[in-house]
């Protein structure tokens, strides 16, 4: 901070006027971490501190959307009443409950502030996919919001202003709301009795196989397989094993009748290929007059609209489907 006020005031020296043409190197809190407060209510906002120094910025939290930003092409918001960014100095160390608490405390206390009233934020969103080695799971589990602040002009009081061309405020991160949840820990694969649809349902989420007859019958014959003998079938189209997230909590009667109503994503198992991904495979055992299909996927890989991908693993198991 020393540094940054050093810098400060030799440029306001070398420029000898406070006409909004002074230049900041950098606010230097690139490396603090970014916190929350206020999530899920109209009183959100992002900050970071470090030392005697916060810098907050107020933007509606509906403005970080969990899908990636093209290329080169960030969501732009201009700083307004409504969209606000902060810098503070106070008196002493600053906390977390110094800017995030219902009750503000009494120290420390703001010492100097600065108000935007001019520039633009600009928001960069990536996927993170987490990655398990031991099965060869990879699950978008979170969005990686990179936030800059260019051309901003803030109001230092006094009728003094200052403006920093960049100012790269750092990383915003939100959870995958709709990441898959555990479909192995559901009982046994559902079928509808009017189409081919081999199923599981979870809240509103639904995993579902869509094969046509013939390879329903070449798939689950009522005879047992040998050991270490499945058998195989290789996705050929995208259509036949989809990943979907419903905007409701979806029920069987719903699901098997198609009154699913609105849909939030759709992720489609991409075709297989030979010895590589994309490859379910049935081993059927028998319990009395039942034969059981336990049925896995291997290496099979989910792609949705924007191009974003995740795969279950290796070896994932699907669940028994049971005839007689």
């Amino acid at each position: 901070m020393k540094k940054f006020l050093v810098l400060l005031c030799c440029s306001i020296l070398l420029n000898g006027c406070n006409d909004g043409d002074i230049k900041v190197e950098s606010f230097d809190f690139e490396n603090a971490q970014t916190r929350t407060c206020g999530e899920d209510t109209n009183d959100f906002f992002l900050y970071k501190f470090d030392g005697n120094e916060a810098l907050i910025v107020q933007i509606p939290q509906t403005r970080f959307v969990n899908k990636e930003t093209p290329a080169g092409t960030p969501i732009v918001i201009d700083i307004t009443a409504n969209v606000k960014v902060i810098y503070r100095v106070y008196d002493a160390p600053v906390t977390a409950s110094t800017l995030c608490s219902n009750i503000p405390p009494s120290m420390p206390t703001v010492i100097d502030e600065w108000n935007a009233e001019g520039g633009t934020i600009e928001i960069t969103t990536r996927a993170v996919n987490t990655e398990v080695a031991a099965t060869g799971e990879s699950l978008v589990t979170s969005f990686s919001h990179n936030i800059i602040f260019k051309n901003i002009t803030f109001n230092r009081g006094n009728d003094e202003r200052q403006t920093t061309e960049q100012i790269n405020f750092g990383t915003y991160t939100t959870p995958n709301r709709n990441k898959p949840v555990d479909f192995t820990t559901i009982e046994n694969v559902q079928t509808c009795t009017t189409n081919n649809l081999l199923y599981k349902l979870s809240g509103n989420q639904a995993l579902a196989l869509d094969l046509d007859a013939a390879t329903l019958a070449t798939l689950f014959p009522n005879e047992a397989t040998t050991v270490d003998n499945p058998r195989e079938f290789y996705l050929t189209t995208e259509d036949q094993l989809l990943f979907v997230v419903y905007a409701n909590v979806v029920t069987r009667d719903d699901f098997c009748g198609g009154n699913v109503g609105a849909v939030s994503e759709i992720w489609k198992a991409q075709p297989g290929v030979d010895q590589i991904s994309g490859l379910i495979q049935v081993e059927t055992t028998t319990s009395g007059s039942n034969f059981i299909h336990t049925i896995r996927f291997r290496n099979v890989r989910f792609k949705n609209a924007d191009g974003l991908e995740f795969t279950f693993g290796d070896n994932y198991r699907f669940g028994d489907y049971i005839t007689n």
